[in-house]
């Protein structure tokens, strides 16, 4: 935990650290980094950044389609006049069978990204809670419907992106 606020950190960046478990936000404590709070993002009530990065997955504190708007409405607020939103995300495309005719099959009940993740760690195990992969088309569609302009910074090799969004 910390990993990304510890390299700016060291590059003398001023970091904020914000996570909803108590364990990661005492781990990133202990590991050196200065400033972190125990909360979650939309509970977050503090200053304001020029920028703010979600990275290993960002997108998946969104939970699901229905909650975006939500969150990027709050990620707007954060965010002083000009500042910028790194974050990334996977296409989960490659987890699903696809046709003859190259087209995915994916669950009819819902997103084939929005998925159910339970940690596990020896004889420890999480609660359930949900996580959200976004396709990159899916997540322009979606910042820009929220005003937000949507730019692809990089493309991985296995369906992820960094994405810069700006309201």
């Amino acid at each position: 935990a910390g990993s990304h606020s510890l390299y700016l950190q060291n590059l003398g960046r001023e970091v904020r650290s914000i996570d909803l478990s108590k364990g990661a936000v005492q781990i990133a404590q202990s590991r050196g980094v200065a400033q972190v709070t125990e909360t979650s993002l939309l509970d977050y009530d503090g200053e304001r950044f020029d920028t703010i990065i979600m990275l290993m997955n960002g997108t998946g504190i969104f939970e699901s389609l229905e909650s975006v708007p939500a969150y990027l409405n709050k990620l707007k607020t954060l965010l002083n006049p000009k500042g910028m939103l790194l974050i990334d995300s996977s296409d989960l495309r490659y987890m699903y069978d696809t046709g003859d005719d190259e087209a995915i099959w994916v669950p009819a009940d819902r997103y084939y990204g929005e998925l159910e993740f339970r940690l596990r760690y020896k004889k420890e195990f999480s609660e359930k809670f949900p996580w959200l992969f976004l396709d990159k088309h899916l997540f322009a569609h979606l910042a820009e419907s929220n005003g937000w302009t949507f730019e692809i910074l990089h493309e991985g090799a296995h369906y992820d992106y960094l994405a810069k969004l700006m309201p």
